[in-house]
């Protein structure tokens, strides 16, 4: 369990601090799905988010009190991905398109599993 915890844990917090901070700085590639998608007017919100959860999930790795900052960052990230599926759903993506999205939260959940049972 402490290796599952381990390799989520990198993931998800390399993986959203990356995604957070291209939607803060405006890159092309998060404006173009912004865009696309309908959610210009909250990219930089959404980027924050992103930013913490990812955050949050190398700080639940620490353990100790950190944990609890690990275990919301895993929650927060479920709930954020499952608003981008509702966001790419809409948007009229393909189910291919949504797998990235949907891989994020197995990963989080997976975390989430992994940091429950070490602690």
């Amino acid at each position: 369990m402490q290796a599952l915890l381990w390799i989520t844990g990198i993931l998800l917090g390399v993986g959203f601090l990356m995604s957070g901070a291209m939607k803060l700085m405006g890159h092309a590639m998060a404006t173009e799905m912004a865009n696309k998608l309908d959610f210009a007017d909250k990219l930089k919100l959404i980027g924050g988010a992103e930013m913490m959860g990812g955050l949050g999930a190398l700080l639940g790795l620490i353990g100790g009190n950190w944990e609890f900052a690990g275990f919301f960052a895993g929650i927060g990230i479920v709930v954020l991905m499952l608003g981008a599926l509702s966001y790419h759903q809409k948007g009229g993506d393909k189910p291919k398109d949504m797998m990235p999205t949907a891989m994020m939260i197995v990963l989080a959940v997976l975390y989430l599993i992994a940091l429950t049972q070490v602690s």
